[in-house]
Formats: structure tokens, sequence, C-alpha cells
């Protein structure tokens, strides 16, 4: 039991998913193995299930495939591959990882903050990084700043991969 890691992914799906929370259970201890470098791929299919299972929409991600311009899901019974909750559920799986890193990694920033005060967001710039996340990770705040307070990890889009890292001094 990983109750940090139970946290946040409580956090995470009960923001899109509110009135699911049985189904989700079931997602749970796919996810805390997966934290844990047991089977990592099971908590992708057990997120594509959640989807399937529940036949769910998921406006996050149809804002993801609106601003990559693919076409928008439709559920169809006939329609072998609407929505795609392969992709659907990779993307949940990898939401709730990587907003348990970033708790973690906070965890660990706080606990060396007397060494590094001063964080910044890391992005890996390779073309599938949002233009907001890019500018965010421009300036080097204190920890202490409003920002950090406020910032969500992962933030409001799907597939992010920002991550908190200690940073020097700003000039």
């Amino acid at each position: 039991m990983n109750p940090l890691f139970q946290e946040i992914f409580w956090q995470v799906c009960l923001e899109d998913f509110p009135g699911h929370h049985a189904a989700l259970a079931a997602v749970l201890p796919a996810g805390e193995n997966a934290v844990s470098g047991k089977a990592p791929r099971q908590f992708d299919l057990a997120c594509k299930r959640f989807f399937a299972d529940n036949e769910i929409t998921w406006p996050r991600y149809e804002d993801y495939l609106t601003y990559w311009g693919r076409p928008l899901p439709v559920i169809d019974e006939e329609a072998d591959e609407w929505p795609d909750y392969k992709e659907m559920g990779e993307l949940l799986a990898h939401r709730i990882t990587m907003a348990y890193i970033n708790a973690e990694k906070r965890q660990k920033l706080l606990e060396s903050v007397d060494l590094f005060p001063y964080w910044r967001l890391r992005v890996i710039e390779d073309g599938r990084a949002r233009p907001e996340c890019l500018a965010e990770s421009q300036t080097t705040r204190h920890y202490t700043d409003a920002f950090w307070q406020e910032k969500k990890f992962p933030c409001e889009w799907l597939d992010c991969r920002c991550w908190i890292t200690h940073s020097a001094r700003p000039d």
C-alpha cells in the first residue's frame, strides 16, 4: 500500500471521473504495482478496461485530439476503432504516473530547500510540449512562490511530461 500514490490517484481520477469511484477502485492496484516497478503495462490495460467497460467519454481526451488535429471519437457500436480506449488508457495511466512522480519529487525537493530553494519546471522540448509549458519553464522561482502552490502536475493537458527540478538562483 502506497499512501502517496493512492492520494494522487484519487485526486487525478476524481477530477475527471467523479461518478466512477467503484470502477476506478478496480484500477488502483494495477497503478500501485506499476509505480513500484511491477507490471507497468498492466496499468495501461486496467485504465483501458476502465474506459471500455464503462463506455466513458473524456472531455480532456477530446481536447487533446482537437489540439493535435485528430478526429474526435464517435461512440458507435459498429466502429472498431473509436473511441480509442487503448490510447485513452495509456494517457490516463501516464497522467496518474506523472502526477505521482511529481508529488514524490516535490517531497524530496522540500527536504532539501536549505540547499536548493529555487525550482523550475522542466519540459521535454521535442515538439510535443505545449507552448504554455515551454513558457513556464523559462522562469526559475523560489519554492515559496505562489506558482508552486497553484501549479498542478501534470498540467491540464494530456501527455504532459513536465516535472519539477531544483535550479540555480536566478540572476
